[in-house]
This record gives C-alpha cells, structure tokens and sequence, in this order.
C-alpha cells in the first residue's frame, strides 16, 4: 500500500510541475522573449537555434538514459532547468536572452528525455498501464485549467515586469517537482 500510494503522490507531482511548467515556458516566455528582442527575425533565429540545440541533446541524453544514467541526468538537469528560469529574471541584453533560451531548451530536452523514460519505465511496472497513463493525461488538463486562470489573475494584478519575473520563479519552483519521479526508482 505504501509503495503504491509513494508512486502515485510522485508521479503526481512531477505531473503538475509538468503541465504547469510547460504552460509558463509555451505562453510566457516567448512573450517575455520577444518583448526583450524586438525583432521578429531575431526572435525566430533564437527560436529555431534552441530547438536545434534541444535536438542534438535529446539524442545525446536519450543515449546516457539508456546507459544507466537516467537518474542522476534528471537530477542535474533539473535543477540547472530551475536556475535558469531563476537567472532569466536577472539578464539585461538581448545576447543574454538569447544564450538563457538556447540553455533552458537544453536543459528542458535532457529533463524531458529522461522524465519520459522514467514516466514510461514506471508505468510499465503497474498493472494497469493504460489507466496510469491516461490518468496523467487527465491530471495535465486539469492542473493547466486551474493554472491558466491563475496566470491569468497575476498578469492583471501585478505589473509587467513583476509579472514575468513571478511567472520564471513560479517556473523555477515547477521545474523543481520532477525530480519526484526519481524517489520511486527502487519501487518498480
């Protein structure tokens, strides 16, 4: 019973640090990104570099996951993940900007690989697969539904500038929740 209840709680809260940290990294920080480059050409060249770096890493990382490495690259990947949404608020030229995104899709690909591989790894030891499965999917949309409004609700209330620097520590904060997925390693 223990077990059971250890992987759930887990799996749950590396979920809503999942869905919420990817609502804040899709919605406002490409706003935050573009209001500091200005330029619609940059901004896409900055864009298309960091998903060009999150691809190399994905294939690299994938590869250290399959080597045994899965828990300790989640670990470090995570909180290198977590300081950057903290140093974003603290940059100031568009250079910086630039490098801080490059950096965060890297880190974010080597979570993502290895959070994955853990998720799938964890449920492919439950007996019921496809209901853990979709009820993370459930879980996602849920947490995002009560998110959004949230987010929604701080962008009015709080300036600007107050705002993206509260939405990257809220990120930061999120991104910290993954690595509940490794305290149920030896359950599975």
């Amino acid at each position: 019973m223990y077990s059971w209840l250890l992987v759930h709680l887990s799996c749950t809260l590396s979920g809503i640090g999942f869905a919420n940290e990817k609502m804040i990294a899709f919605i406002v920080w490409p706003l935050f990104l573009f209001l500091k480059v200005g330029d619609i050409t940059k901004f896409g060249g900055i864009l298309s570099f960091g998903l060009l770096a999150s691809a190399v890493i994905t294939f690299i990382v994938g590869f250290l996951s399959d080597q045994g490495m899965r828990r300790r690259t989640l670990k470090y990947a995570t909180v290198l993940c977590s300081g950057i949404w903290i140093l974003r608020h603290f940059l100031g030229t568009a250079f910086a900007f630039a490098g801080s995104h490059v950096g965060g899709h890297i880190a974010n690909s080597a979570v993502m690989v290895t959070w994955s591989s853990q998720y799938y790894k964890i449920a492919q030891a439950l007996p019921a697969t496809s209901a853990f499965i979709l009820s993370r999917e459930v879980l996602y949309h849920i947490s995002r539904s009560i998110f959004l409004p949230a987010l929604m609700g701080l962008a009015y209330i709080l300036p600007q500038a107050q705002f993206f620097a509260a939405s990257f520590l809220i990120a930061a904060f999120f991104m910290m929740l993954f690595l509940y997925s490794n305290k149920v390693h030896n359950l599975y």
